[in-house]
């Protein structure tokens, strides 16, 4: 047996091969060191050369060339390296650069990577891409083809915009951009002279002009609204003078007429007309214009009857264009013959269409003793009678002592007012209490339908007192009105009731 052990010994310091049989499992650390060493496993049915676990299981502390399997990691980049020895060591996942290769996972890529390998986050549905050597990159959209706020943009084919809005750039005519290299842009001019130009500024109105390559030309309405050169009338830009005389030449107001409209008006905020004499020249249709002293910064209007070429008289009322009313459209507020307007119709005048002023009313009580008597409560009553249907407005009191030009203003006199209505033999109070003169100043009270509100004659109205119900009241053509309870005062000779409303 001791040459036996002996013999293998020998055999093993000689270098000589040894077959082993069965399974061997090492507790140590198995190494092969020598320039001759080697370990050959190409035979081997299989081989597990790394240790394997999770990406997070893999130790801390690692030497250098140490080799460490990741079974939870995208396929093809399973292996780890230790390529710097340390307690922590760094480890190194293997690229997995295989051509072409794509892998997916959740979240952003990481770890190491070669072009031309790609991968998709599943979680945010993002492609990434190995630009180089462990640097993954978003792909960058191709927006070339994308409209811009600022650049130039061709748009072709059909473009709706029925449910959108559009406007168009907007311009000077001293501001727009030379025609010959802008053709076929539109501007929105807003300071034409005349309706349909695109060449003369410092007016007031709006075109919208075109580029053709040489000059601008109007597209759209073209003097449909706001100019003259037609059935709508000429409105000049600032005149800022001082003149005396000022002509417009027919080239410049578009009417081939001499039946003209001539108005001036100055550049206040309202407009105000200024007082001028015109006449037109029958064969170039110049309008010469005449101040009765020099005018600065105005305007003129000229309109035409019938529009360029055709001269029209107006005869009866119009409707905002040449032809006259018809009959039927003149009806109402005007008698007619054939279609003119000859006399306002009988009645056709009524308070909707008069000032207020024009339709008020006054009803006056007045009691006075004509003498240094002081007047009772029973004396200061009376009544009026109300022809027509209307509102009362506002109810007066007046008070005082005297006679002719020695009279007074003084006392406390104080009075209800009732409406009686025949038709029903209803009663109303027209004053939501007893009013009282004031006993001071002008000694006149008021009352209108608020408190502190102000009276015709300009005072503030009663503090406490209003119009019943705090509104204009309502009267019938026919009622009465009349001092329902009167208080005197011991001190007046004389009391005035005014009662004003109007007319319905």
């Amino acid at each position: 047996m001791k040459r036996a052990i002996l013999f293998v010994a020998f055999a093993a310091l000689c270098g000589a091969q040894t077959t082993v049989n069965g399974g061997r499992d090492y507790k140590g650390t198995l190494k092969a060191s020598g320039s001759v060493s080697v370990v050959d496993f190409s035979s081997a049915g299989s081989t597990a050369p790394a240790k394997a676990g999770t990406s997070g299981s893999r130790p801390t502390a690692c030497t250098q060339g140490q080799i460490y399997f990741a079974t939870d990691v995208a396929a093809g980049q399973n292996l780890y390296f230790c390529t710097v020895t340390g307690a922590p060591g760094i480890w190194t996942q293997m690229s997995g650069n295989a051509a072409g290769a794509t892998t997916a996972g959740g979240g952003a890529p990481a770890g190491s990577c070669a072009p031309p390998m790609l991968y998709i986050d599943t979680t945010n549905q993002d492609l990434w891409y190995c630009g180089a050597t462990n640097t993954w990159r978003k792909p960058t959209a191709d927006t070339s083809g994308f409209a811009t706020a600022a650049g130039t943009n061709a748009w072709t084919g059909y473009n709706n915009f029925s449910g959108g809005q559009w406007r168009p750039p907007e311009s000077t005519v001293g501001n727009l951009p030379n025609a010959s290299g802008n053709a076929g842009k539109v501007f929105m001019v807003t300071d034409a002279v005349t309706a349909g130009s695109c060449s003369n500024g410092g007016g007031l109105l709006r075109e919208l002009c075109r580029a053709n390559g040489s000059t601008y030309e109007c597209v759209g309405g073209c003097g449909s609204a706001g100019g003259g050169g037609g059935s709508v009338a000429y409105l000049s830009s600032l005149m800022t003078g001082p003149d005396s005389t000022r002509t417009i030449t027919g080239g410049t107001h578009g009417f081939a007429t001499a039946a003209l409209l001539v108005g001036v008006y100055d550049n206040a905020s309202p407009r105000n007309a200024i007082s001028v004499g015109w006449t037109v020249n029958p064969a170039t249709y110049d309008v010469a214009i005449t101040f009765a002293s020099p005018q600065s910064n105005y305007y003129v209007v000229i309109n035409g009857g019938g529009g360029a070429g055709i001269g029209s008289t107006l005869t009866g009322l119009v409707r905002g264009s040449a032809s006259v009313m018809t009959a039927a459209e003149l009806s109402g507020d005007v008698t007619t013959s054939g279609t003119n307007a000859v006399t306002i119709a009988a009645n056709a005048v009524g308070s909707s269409k008069m000032a207020v002023v024009n339709t008020r009313r006054t009803c006056v009580i007045d009691r006075d003793a004509r003498s240094a008597a002081v007047l009772t409560a029973a004396q200061i009553t009376g009544r009026c009678e109300i022809p027509v249907a209307a509102h009362i407005v506002e109810v007066g009191v007046w008070g005082g002592t005297g006679t002719g030009g020695t009279q007074a203003y003084t006392g406390t006199g104080a009075v209800q007012l009732t409406r009686y209505r025949p038709n029903g033999a209803t009663t109303a109070a027209i004053l939501s209490a007893t009013l009282a003169t004031p006993g001071s100043g002008a000694n006149k009270a008021c009352a209108v339908a608020t408190i502190s509100g102000t009276c015709i004659n300009g005072l503030t109205s009663s503090g406490s007192v209003t119009l019943a119900g705090g509104a204009t009241v309502t009267v019938n053509a026919g009622d009465l009105l009349y001092v329902s309870t009167a208080t005197a005062d011991g001190v007046q000779t004389w009391y005035t009731v005014t009662i004003v409303y109007t007319v319905d």
